[in-house]
């Protein structure tokens, strides 16, 4: 047996020869590419064969026919050796598997033609004892091309029939009592062994075609793998550039923020200021249109603000017991008024309960439900209710406005999407309120839903899952605030920007204080040293010239002052800047301020200074 035969290639089907897509051809060059392979490991077997046929012969045959004999049986399957191991380093096999199965066809036949030749040859001189070793030798060489040739049953058919045919009509000639019956035996032999090569085709065919489908699964896993690879890497190219692409959005919103704060801070504590000081009525008509406008940038910084707290997780909810009906109330008193200016009816229902929630972004939720919807109505009129449902509070917001088509309702929650506003008319707002809701709901684990139909108003549900608490609701009791007294106060303003410096000097005078004005640690080191004056206060900008930020500015002033009340006022609204101002703890205040606000806050910060 050939040790090289074993690891000899085996032919195989490339996409762009002719027998592509062509499977009972691709099943054949399969079939003959394996009977090549087990044709190749005969020699040795048969020669041995040969050369026992040969010797029981010898002595009883003549001479030159046992000769003849085996030089023909030797010669065919030498040169069909030669021709297989030729043909098995070609592609003809794969190319051609009609013409090369007739040719191995052929040589089977003339295989089985002269081999089988012995028994008429030799079997009529042979006493009997050897004329049964050579049927024996005749049925072992046909049992042992079944082996050799059951992939392709038709190369067996045409050894295994002229073999078997020859050593039968010699017996069938034979002059011997069991003659016929070892004819049947043989006959019977040859019927099994037909049998067996048919049913051991049928093996290798169904492994041939199983292997040909797990190719084309591989192939087709490769394909899909090499797709799903290049999906991938051009989304994650997609995801990079939207990344990329929102950095860059998130960098320029922040800096124009804050570029845009800074007057507008100022202009806020102008604007207040010019009130109070005239009593003349034009003038104050001017300042409070002023005033609306700042309002309104107000806002849009406002939400602005929310979105980068969220980005960068720093809003969280402080969860306490909220009355529904308090809550209400003060909602009404805000919002009954801006629905009047819009000549719009407004009504307010709330079943008595409390729930346990962060007051201060439920507010934030509801409030810019209400804003949407009376900014979106211009008739009819605006309901707000709050209703129980079992342990659920629902809180609906409903409006008589143009409604939303069923198409657009998860879109009116994206940022600066606006469905009736194409013209972005500001006085409609800016298309961030939704989102923020949206954000804000997830945040606190909330659900809300839109009911809407296009032309007939839509209704906001707001729904808190097992917020409602058990507590006796009590009547609404509206405080009653008096301007705080920060008389007195002498305040230390670091402010790099003139025009905002200005605002608070002028600001801090009018309410009594005593300003102490620095553009940097170093102007407010100096200004101590000139005035030995020490602040009850420090109120600093968090960005300053040249690279310094009001933390570290407290701080060393704190170094050498003690422990001043301070806090911070910031027209950033970066991620990673608001996760700084957390991270120091000091009270924030983001640009532009109202003017009540920083009011209170001096106030509350007085409250809180260490004695001397």
């Amino acid at each position: 047996m050939s040790a090289e035969s074993a690891t000899a290639p085996r032919a195989t089907v490339a996409p762009d020869r002719e027998i592509k897509g062509d499977g009972s051809r691709r099943v054949m060059a399969e079939q003959l590419e394996l009977l090549c392979r087990q044709w190749v490991r005969l020699p040795v077997p048969i020669l041995l064969l040969c050369v026992y046929v040969a010797y029981l012969g010898w002595g009883y045959v003549d001479m030159a026919t046992v000769l003849g004999w085996s030089v023909c049986t030797v010669g065919i399957l030498m040169a069909r050796s030669v021709l297989i191991i030729r043909l098995r380093g070609s592609e003809q096999l794969s190319r051609q598997p009609e013409v090369w199965a007739r040719r191995l066809t052929v040589l089977a036949a003339l295989s089985g033609v002269v081999s089988g030749s012995a028994a008429p040859l030799f079997f009529p001189a042979l006493p009997a004892d050897r004329q049964a070793l050579l049927t024996m030798v005749m049925c072992c060489w046909v049992a042992g091309g079944m082996a050799s040739s059951s992939a392709y049953p038709r190369a067996y058919y045409v050894f295994a029939v002229p073999l078997f045919a020859q050593i039968a009509v010699v017996w069938a000639a034979a002059d011997s009592p069991g003659a016929w019956f070892i004819l049947i035996l043989l006959t019977a032999f040859l019927a099994v062994m037909m049998i067996f090569v048919r049913d051991m085709e049928r093996v290798v065919v169904e492994s041939i075609e199983l292997r040909f489908e797990n190719e084309s699964l591989l192939a087709q896993k490769e394909e899909l793998i090499g797709l799903l690879r290049a999906a991938f890497e051009k989304a994650e190219g997609a995801r990079s550039k939207a990344e990329e692409a929102n950095r860059s959005k998130t960098q320029f919103v922040a800096a124009a923020s804050h570029d845009l704060r800074q007057p507008l801070h100022a202009l806020s504590l102008l604007t207040e200021l010019l009130n109070e000081m005239t009593q003349d009525t034009r003038v104050r008509e001017v300042g409070r249109h002023i005033g609306q406008s700042v309002e309104s940038l107000d806002r849009l910084f406002g939400a602005l603000l929310d979105l980068s707290k969220l980005d960068a997780g720093i809003l969280t909810a402080e969860l306490r017991d909220v009355d529904l009906v308090e809550f209400f109330e003060r909602l009404t008193d805000d919002y009954r008024s801006k629905a009047q200016e819009k000549h719009l009816g407004f009504e307010a229902q709330c079943e008595p309960m409390w729930v346990h929630a962060d007051p201060i972004l439920l507010e934030r939720i509801v409030r810019n439900l209400l804003e949407n919807a009376i900014r979106f109505t211009d008739t009819g009129r605006v309901v707000l209710r709050a209703r129980r449902s079992g342990a659920d509070a629902t809180i609906a917001i409903s409006d008589t406005g143009p409604g939303i088509p069923e198409s657009e309702h998860a879109r009116v929650f994206e940022e600066f999407y606006q469905l009736h506003n194409p013209a972005r008319n500001r006085s409609k707002g800016l298309g961030l309120g939704l989102s923020i809701v949206r954000r804000v709901v997830d945040l606190l684990g909330y659900r809300i839903d839109v009911q809407s139909t296009l032309g007939q108003g839509a209704t906001f549900t707001l729904t808190l899952p097992g917020a409602i608490i058990e507590r006796e609701s009590r009547a609404a009791q509206k405080p009653t605030t008096a301007a705080a007294d920060v008389g007195g106060l002498r305040v230390l303003v670091i402010e790099d920007d003139a025009e905002a410096r200005l605002a608070m000097d002028m600001t801090l005078q009018r309410w009594g204080c005593e300003p102490l004005l620095a553009e940097s640690l170093e102007d407010a080191r100096a200004l101590f040293k000139a005035r030995a004056a020490r602040p009850d206060v420090i109120v600093s900008d968090f960005g300053l010239a040249h690279g310094a930020n009001g933390i570290q500015t407290i701080q060393a002033l704190r170094a050498e002052l003690g422990p001043v009340p301070a806090a911070l006022v910031t027209g950033d609204i970066s991620s990673e800047r608001l996760l700084e101002l957390r991270a120091s703890g000091l009270p924030v205040l983001h640009k532009p301020v109202r003017p009540e606000v920083l009011r209170q806050m001096l106030h509350q910060l007085a409250r809180d200074k260490p004695p001397r």
